[in-house]
């Protein structure tokens, strides 16, 4: 009798919790809901291109900021390959030695 007890106990607890996470996931949907509904209309991804690309056009025809200049830089090193490549924080295996 007592472990029927446990088991309803353990169950209602489990029904509880569930019930729980099912009212969270609700409170989300309805905070999302209600933040679109105050942005608007979403944005239309052919306008965003089209103000994108007039942007990129603007700069290109603006040139750099003042201050700030973004020529590359010159001289025999930009055409040069990079013996060893940045690893960019990550660990590279170990390359075996060629002609030893």
């Amino acid at each position: 009798m007592g472990q029927m007890i446990e088991h309803l106990t353990a169950e209602l607890q489990n029904a509880r919790g569930g019930r729980e996470q099912q009212d969270t996931n609700i409170k989300a949907y309805d905070a999302e809901t209600k933040r679109l509904q105050a942005l608007g209309q979403p944005l239309d991804p052919h306008l965003v291109a089209h103000v994108a690309t007039g942007v990129v056009m603007d700069m290109m025809q603006t040139g750099a900021p003042e201050g700030n200049p973004s020529s590359p830089p010159d001289g025999p090193q930009q055409n040069q390959p990079q013996s060893n490549p940045p690893s960019a924080g990550f660990s590279l295996p170990a390359q075996p030695q060629q002609g030893a």
